[in-house]
Parts: C-alpha cells; structure tokens; sequence
C-alpha cells in the first residue's frame, strides 16, 4: 500500500538528504512494514504543497501498543523505520 503524507519542509529535507531514516506519525492509516510512504513537501506559512515528493519504503513499525508508557510514545503515535527506494 502507498501512504501519501504531508511533511514540513525542515523535516522533508532531512529526509531527502538520508539524515532521517525514520518518520514519527499518528498511526492513523495501520502503516505496515513494505509499504510506501510518500512524504509531500508543504509548506505550513503558504498554506500549500510544493510539488517535491519523496518515497521510500516503510522496513519497521514501532507502535505505541508495543512499548512501556514510560518511553514517551503516546497513544495511537508510531515511530516508522524508512529505507530508501
């Protein structure tokens, strides 16, 4: 499956650089290992997507389910582990 995601662009960048192998995000979507995620650049002051896109593929989940509270990841969050395409 392809997730189509809205990305800030410090953040974006980091990822196009490689800098960020991984994306925090509200597990709204049942992410999967192997699926595709499509980060869309938006700018937050514009109100409105750029047009840059990166995809790269999801090789680990971390739900907040599968860890102690204590770690910080709050409910229905996940950290998602990125390789590239």
């Amino acid at each position: 499956m392809e997730h189509r995601v809205k990305t800030w662009p410090p953040f974006f960048r980091d990822a196009l650089l490689g800098k960020k192998p991984f994306e925090l995000r509200i597990n709204d979507r049942g992410y999967l290992v192997d699926d595709i995620l499509v980060q869309e650049e938006y700018d937050p002051v514009l109100k409105d997507y750029t047009g840059m896109k990166h995809r790269q593929r999801i090789t680990y989940v971390l739900r907040w389910q599968d860890v102690p509270s204590s770690w910080g990841l709050k409910e229905g969050w996940c950290i998602l582990g990125l390789k590239e395409i």
